[in-house]
């Protein structure tokens, strides 16, 4: 038991050579609850974004799928009215 003591008296007298080093050596700090908030509330409206533009392009995709079917169609049409004249 005296050995213990003695031992904790020793790491105690060598505490503030070590301690320095503690307090020098800072941990990260988290980000305060109103930073967080405003982090989510941005990639909130990114995503939003890309959801909107995603759907724009789809629709945009979508009306020229149905012109160019349309316009086969057309195609179509108009060879098998120049094949009925002959």
């Amino acid at each position: 038991m005296i050995g213990v003591m003695a031992e904790l008296a020793d790491m105690l007298s060598r505490r503030p050579s070590s301690c320095t080093l503690a307090t020098s050596a800072r941990l990260p700090r988290l980000p305060s609850p109103k930073a967080i908030n405003t982090l989510q509330t941005g990639s909130d409206a990114l995503v939003l974004a890309d959801s909107n533009e995603e759907a724009a392009n789809l629709l945009a995709l979508q009306a020229r799928q149905q012109l160019s079917t349309t316009a086969l169609s057309l195609a179509s049409q108009a060879d098998q009215a120049v094949l009925r004249l002959f």
